[in-house]
């Protein structure tokens, strides 16, 4: 690909802003008729302008000199070094809205199309200068307004500026298009795979089969020939001890904590010594979670000795009698334990919580059949889940790609597409896939 310096001049982004305006630092308030809208910095999180993210103030503060206007851009200056320099264009639709803290506000000068500077701010090409100049901090890095004045973007023509600008619209929109398809396909495996578990631990693979209804309030049917027992008469339940003072990077053991449980064992740390070991076939549960966390009653199958430590806030579960993967399917996200979440307080399980729970018990050997295919379709899911959020990455990284190409004159936007180029990728990545 041909240099960008060789094909559109190379200015400090000075030249394409004309005013850099901090947030409001007012404070914010619960929304009623007479608040003011004012961005956050989740707000821009994705990229564009999120009216579901948005903070309120008061109608009695000053915020006019915060109000924003359709072609400004939001732009976040403060953050963690891996997100710093996110931003987004602001349309006629957000409006009316106000600058908030921790966020920049950037009128283009009348030399620069508003969006063309929107896809300059988030190309790699600027978004790597942003780091290089971010000062980085405990938790957070920042750049200031000076230093963001000093990193240089492409300063074409107008005509030119519109026409990457309608290019990378057009462009990145199909793009999105078949990742949002993709996310969906990943969203409703996920679905099929929750509920073909709900019903086999339930009543089996058979739906036709007679049923009766269950002991507990709420709860689904159960096959008729089942039998419900509570969880202590049938398992051993071990809760998790400190291991915290133990975390060294070349510990002997995986310390089992609520992350490693929610993430299937991919995140995890290491410790030293090993107060409450996992045995193979113990079940580990999450106990704690903030309120509506996606942790809370996650649950891990341990699949060897001698390795996994059981953290605090996490705990054990023996199946003494029966399929330990059944009741591992049945216990994951078990709604029994999911009702003590009220939605507002931080969720702390009781042990009871666990020992009274009552499980649905089919015959042995049927717990074996029912746990084979159990496993057999979810991994079927993971495989194909697995696929698709690659193909998902590829394509993020191929927008990603193109955006810089076409702002630094890498590509000839007029001629790129009528080539027949972005289709060609975008069947390649597809193809290469499967997916």
């Amino acid at each position: 690909m041909t240099n960008a310096h060789n094909i559109y001049e190379i200015v400090p982004l000075r030249r394409h802003i004309e005013k850099t305006t901090n947030g409001t630092t007012a404070t914010q308030i619960d929304a009623d008729d007479t608040a003011f809208r004012v961005t956050r910095i989740e707000t821009i999180s994705t990229g564009s302008v999120d009216l579901d993210k948005v903070g309120f103030v008061s109608g009695t503060e000053n915020v006019q000199q915060f109000a924003l206007r359709e072609g400004d851009l939001l732009f976040s200056h403060i953050n963690s070094m891996s997100v710093i320099g996110n931003s987004a264009p602001v349309t006629r639709e957000v409006l009316p809205l106000y600058v908030g803290m921790n966020l920049l506000r950037l009128r283009p000068s009348s030399s620069v199309h508003p969006t063309f500077l929107a896809w300059c701010l988030k190309s790699d090409f600027v978004r790597h200068q942003v780091r290089q100049f971010a000062k980085p901090a405990i938790n957070q890095a920042s750049i200031s307004t000076t230093n963001l004045k000093r990193v240089r973007a492409p300063l074409p023509d107008l005509a030119t500026q519109r026409q990457i600008a309608d290019f990378l619209d057009r462009e990145t929109a199909r793009i999105d298009l078949l990742i949002e398809k993709k996310q969906r396909l990943v969203a409703l495996l996920g679905e099929k795979n929750a509920e073909t578990i709900r019903q086999c631990v339930s009543w089996g693979m058979d739906s036709s089969v007679p049923k009766k209804p269950s002991r507990v309030p709420a709860a689904d049917d159960l096959a008729a020939h089942w039998t419900e027992q509570r969880l202590s008469t049938i398992c051993r339940f071990v809760q998790g001890k400190a291991h915290e003072p133990f975390i060294e990077d070349d510990g002997e053991y995986i310390c089992v904590t609520a992350r490693f449980v929610s993430t299937s064992g991919e995140k995890f740390r290491r410790c030293t010594k090993n107060l409450t070991p996992g045995k193979v076939n113990d079940i580990a549960m999450v106990m704690s979670d903030l309120p509506n966390g996606r942790a809370l009653a996650r649950a891990f199958l341990v699949d060897q000795d001698d390795l996994y430590a059981i953290n605090q806030r996490v705990c054990a579960i023996t199946v003494m009698e029966g399929d330990p993967r059944f009741f591992y399917y049945q216990l994951d996200r078990n709604f029994q334990l999911l009702r003590y979440n009220d939605g507002f307080n931080q969720t702390h399980l009781p042990n009871r919580a666990f020992t009274q729970l009552f499980l649905k018990v089919p015959p042995i050997e049927e717990q074996k059949r029912i746990a084979d295919y159990l496993e057999a379709v979810s991994m079927h899911t993971k495989t194909v889940t697995e696929k698709t959020n690659t193909s998902i990455d590829r394509l993020k990284e191929y927008r990603s790609a193109l955006i810089t190409a076409a702002v630094t004159g890498q590509i000839e936007v007029a001629t790129y597409a009528k080539s027949g180029t972005p289709d060609r990728r975008l069947d390649a990545i597809q193809e290469e896939m499967g997916a």
